[in-house]
């Protein structure tokens, strides 16, 4: 992939039709998640906040639940790009890496109880306090939050850990708890990424087992199957985390794309990134 420090994706303001779209009041995690696409590809695709919820799993709001949540856009950005934007969605994930992660050059969709950004005087004007999304970056002088009910705006790491701490992730009343936050990430935009999955036998054995999944045109998990190897190394995709049908459970994985196995999806475990 290119690089891109210190990019600013193009605001998406969700209660607008260019950017929103009819359904814009409800859009905040699907317009963020198209800034933060965006920067994933260091502004080679864009797509808007309308064009995602289209292409989600919820292309007209849920009454009960009108906002898309991680795995949603996640997966719709997947759907448009082809694969080539593919966040990293995390759910209770501790702070701490967000913030390591945000440093060394990722951007990410965040999930905040907005209610705080405006308890510190950064509503910018708009009085909504629910729950809410935005995009999250760090260039070499700032680091930033770009609210699409409002715009970009300079940001402290103490006001994002509260925000996210603070989200109500259940009808009861439960927060994420402070230090933990729902957030979806892109790829490091001021490093080359490179990932390469390898499976060798150990101890003395000869051959190793190891599983075969299989990936539907929807992107679930059907089904897998034993397979056993002398031992490989190949390039592969970066990890993405799959459905199993009529199941809650993800799997992460990855597709190899050099080799006797190309083609193959197998656990993300046997992966590992090459960073230049």
């Amino acid at each position: 992939m290119p690089t891109c420090n210190d990019f600013h994706p193009t605001h998406q303001a969700q209660l607008t039709l260019q950017f929103g779209g009819k359904f814009g009041r409800f859009n905040c995690t699907a317009c963020s998640a198209g800034m933060v696409g965006q920067a994933h590809t260091c502004g080679a695709s864009l797509f808007t906040g309308a064009q995602i919820r289209a292409a989600s799993t919820e292309a007209t709001p849920d009454p009960k639940s009108p906002g898309l949540n991680l795995p949603q856009v996640d997966a719709a950005l997947f759907k448009l790009s082809g694969g080539k934007i593919n966040l990293d969605t995390r759910i209770h994930y501790p702070f701490a890496e967000f913030q390591r992660r945000i440093i060394e050059g990722e951007q990410a969709i965040l999930q905040i109880n907005r209610g705080v950004f405006i308890d510190t005087g950064n509503g910018h004007g708009n009085t909504f306090r629910g729950g809410h999304a935005i995009a999250v970056g760090k260039d070499s002088v700032t680091l930033w939050a770009d609210d699409p009910l409002t715009g970009r705006f300079p940001t402290q790491w103490e006001d994002l850990r509260q925000s996210a701490g603070r989200l109500i992730v259940k009808d009861d009343g439960t927060i994420a708890g402070l230090g933990f936050v729902y957030a979806s990430f892109s790829q490091d935009i001021t490093k080359t990424v490179t990932w390469k999955a390898t499976i060798h036998p150990t101890g003395g054995a000869t051959r190793v087992a190891f599983w075969r999944y299989f990936v539907d045109s929807s992107g679930r998990i059907t089904r897998r199957v034993s397979a056993s190897t002398g031992g490989f190394s190949a390039s592969c995709t970066s990890p993405r985390s799959y459905p199993w049908p009529s199941k809650s459970l993800r799997k992460s994985l990855v597709k190899l794309t050099t080799g006797a196995y190309k083609g193959w999806y197998v656990s993300s475990d046997y992966a590992r990134s090459i960073t230049t």
